[in-house]
């Protein structure tokens, strides 16, 4: 994908209304592993931080997470075009993962966690 790239997770269930169940399951899922990509990516200029992105959508009994990065956003209309020189490195910069660790680290209790990293529960 030239404006960025995608990691795309779904989950196939037989009845919407499961479906429907499973969606903020899903969400909180894609959002551990964009907090995650955040943590790590490099912040020179906080450009490739601003780009990540997540969301989830149901399509009848499918439930599709996305968690993004490079494409333009909100905070960084431009993009990140060199997403992927930063995440698998070019002949003159060492790599720097972020995308493939934060997907690597997830576990199930990110579909349960609904309260984001940092914040105290109650």
């Amino acid at each position: 994908m030239p404006n960025g790239a995608r990691i795309r997770i779904t989950r196939v269930v037989a009845p919407a209304e499961l479906a429907e169940q499973i969606k903020p399951k899903m969400q909180n899922l894609v959002n551990a592993i964009q907090r995650r990509a955040q943590r790590v990516v490099p912040k020179k200029t906080w450009n490739l931080h601003d780009t990540l992105t997540n969301g989830v959508e149901r399509v009848g009994g499918k439930v599709v997470g996305t968690v993004g990065v490079g494409g333009p956003t909100g905070y960084a209309p431009n993009g990140a075009p060199y997403w992927a020189a930063v995440e698998y490195g070019t002949s003159k910069a060492p790599m720097q993962q972020f995308m493939r660790p934060a997907l690597a680290q997830s576990k199930s209790g990110d579909l349960r966690n609904e309260n984001p990293a940092g914040k105290p529960k109650g």
